[in-house]
Formats: C-alpha cells, sequence, structure tokens
C-alpha cells in the first residue's frame, strides 16, 4: 500500500483529535465518508502544514486495506521520484497503468513534487484518467486548488466529482508535545 504499518496503526480515524482544531472536524467527517465509498468519487484536503491532512489519508488507508480494497499510497514527490527512476527502463507505462488502475489512490502532498513538464504531464496523466473514470482518489495538498496549473485545477473545481475541504487551525505538532 505504501505505508508502513506502524503509521497505520497510529493514524487511524479514532487517533485523530479534531479538538485541537475545530477547524479540521469537517475534514475527519468527509474523509470517513470518503473511505465509505459515501462521498463523491473525490476528496481534496487543502491547508498548511500539521494539520493532520497526512493522518486523515492514513486513517482511509488503513480503513480501506481492512475492508479489502486494492489502495495504493504515495507523496507526491516519492511518487515523482519513483516514474522519474521507471522512466528510465521499460516498466514507466506499466506502473503508471497501475496508478490509473488501482481501486483508490492516495496522493499526499501534491504540490510539492519538482515542477517540471515530466511532472505536470505524468500527474495530469493520470489524475484525467482517474477523474474521467471517477475513480476515488484522494489528495492533500498545502496548496488551494487554484494554485494548480489549469488543466489539473479544473478538475479539481469539480464539484461533482470532486469535495474539497479547506483545513484551518495550527500545527496540532507542537500541541501534542508533552
Amino acid at each position: 500500500c505504501g505505508l508502513p504499518q506502524l503509521s497505520l496503526d497510529r493514524f487511524t480515524f479514532n487517533t485523530f483529535r479534531p479538538e485541537l482544531n475545530p477547524g479540521c472536524k469537517g475534514a475527519l467527517k468527509d474523509a470517513r465518508l470518503w473511505a465509505h465509498g459515501k462521498l463523491s468519487p473525490w476528496l481534496f484536503l487543502s491547508g498548511s502544514y500539521g494539520l493532520g491532512k497526512t493522518h486523515l489519508l492514513t486513517a482511509a488507508v488503513g480503513y480501506l486495506l481492512e475492508a479489502g480494497v486494492q489502495v495504493r499510497y504515495w507523496t507526491a514527490h516519492d511518487l515523482y521520484l519513483h516514474l522519474v527512476e521507471a522512466s528510465k527502463g521499460d516498466t514507466y507505462a506499466d506502473k503508471v497503468s497501475a496508478l490509473k488502475q488501482v481501486a483508490a489512490l492516495v496522493l499526499d502532498d501534491l504540490g510539492t513534487e519538482r515542477r517540471t513538464d515530466f511532472a505536470a504531464d505524468l500527474f495530469h496523466s493520470v489524475l484525467d484518467s482517474r477523474y474521467s473514470e471517477r475513480k476515488p482518489t484522494l489528495i492533500s495538498s498545502n496548496e488551494p486548488p487554484g494554485r494548480f496549473p489549469p488543466r489539473l485545477r479544473s478538475r479539481l473545481s469539480d464539484d461533482l466529482v470532486v469535495t474539497t475541504v479547506t483545513m484551518i487551525g495550527q500545527d496540532m505538532r507542537k500541541e501534542q508535545k508533552p
């Protein structure tokens, strides 16, 4: 799935603490609904660092795995590096096809990958295919949808396919220190 078991055990829906940031309570509700298949096919969580976006993505991955759903988690940066390496051999097309076809794709920190033509084409290809087929896709970013290139921005702004949640609050990592 792309996540270590320790993270899956630690970051669940039940361990998310919205009382630290009441502005993130809606994100918890929508991430649960998305994982249960009761929301739009895409969920886009945006907000500053430390608000719990990765926690909620990990919780969704854990839930889907327990439900027997094929799910793949990547940070945008790691996916970019992985596919740059694959493009040097003969596995690139297979890896991109797998991203398009996996039952649920969870993409963390979109916008942190290198901003190159290759990255733009790669993410457009994968996300456009998933968008067209309405495949479950969960994305987080520190950037709001309006900051992405026009083709991706258009898809992220489609309220019929994408639920967008803006998380607001303080860095929870600071609040959780003893």
